[in-house]
């Protein structure tokens, strides 16, 4: 693309990334973004355009947008990065509308690959919106930029190798809701990224395409409960937790049963450390 063809590209966009004002530290907490705008009327149609540098769950009004799950998926980020378009008409209110989303470090980020390093494509993560309100006769685009604020919140951990630790009772609860108090959270910051590599996606999204119920449920030896679901997976697991707020749940997956006991490859690989009445997340 040439550098006339990719400026274009770049000003069409009409939003930048934008990153925590905070230090941001390895395996620490993910980062909570929220932005609100005022509609005024409904549009014929919404459109919000998603990416970022790191793992990105959506939401509008308080709804999870769309099904993907890891996105914006793995690719040579400097190169392309993918972002997803979605219809989200049915979410706009007259009135005060909320932009959110919740950023963990991803592949972006986050320690990957055999060495364990980190921080491949960037130190930080970073958000990218552009939600395109047609009424028709006009148009008006809200994307991310300044006026946005950020926070942390009930994810203090979400590595793809190391699992995620998540604690319900630091949930900001209605944080990507209208009308929430934000005062308390720090302005973003301008994020310099080439919003040339900015793609459409070549492939389906990653999403949850099966429920799988155990097969069988067994106590170890040392009285952990052993959850077999009868074959290697990708997924995750959902579960119902009953007992005092602040307790622990811990969650480790391993591929190979031995002799009644769960074996893992990677001690640390996996780990999904939650307090009990934790609200199941993606």
């Amino acid at each position: 693309m040439s550098s006339a063809a990719s400026s274009a590209v770049s000003s069409a966009w009409r939003a930048s990334f934008v990153t925590p004002s905070f230090p941001v530290e390895p395996d620490g907490p993910a980062a909570y973004f929220r932005g609100e705008f005022t509609a005024g009327e409904r549009p014929l149609r919404a459109t919000l355009h998603v990416t970022a540098l790191g793992i990105v769950e959506p939401y509008l009004n308080g709804v999870r947008v769309g099904d993907e799950v890891l996105a914006p998926g793995w690719t040579s980020y400097r190169h392309r990065l993918q972002v997803r378009a979605h219809d989200v008409t049915g979410l706009i209110q007259d009135g005060p509308n909320a932009l959110g989303a919740i950023v963990g470090e991803g592949w972006a980020a986050g320690r990957l690959g055999f060495e364990g390093r980190r921080h491949h494509y960037t130190d930080r993560p970073a958000l990218f919106l552009r939600l395109e309100l047609d009424y028709g006769d006009h148009a008006r685009v809200v994307g991310t930029g300044p006026g946005f604020t950020c926070a942390t919140g009930a994810v203090l951990g979400a590595s793809l190798y190391d699992g995620e630790t998540y604690d319900a009772r630091l949930e900001p609860h209605g944080w990507n809701l209208p009308g929430f108090d934000d005062s308390a959270w720090s302005p973003v910051e301008p994020f310099e990224w080439d919003l040339g590599t900015l793609v459409a996606p070549t492939a389906p999204p990653i999403r949850r395409i099966e429920e799988l119920a155990p097969v069988e449920i067994t106590t170890s030896p040392s009285g952990k409960t052993i959850v077999d679901f009868g074959q290697n997976i990708s997924g995750w697991v959902r579960l119902t937790t009953t007992g005092e707020a602040g307790r622990t749940v811990t969650v480790r997956h391993a591929e190979v049963p031995d002799q009644g006991r769960a074996r893992h490859r990677d001690p640390a690989h996996r780990r999904r450390d939650r307090p009990l009445h934790a609200a199941r997340r993606g």
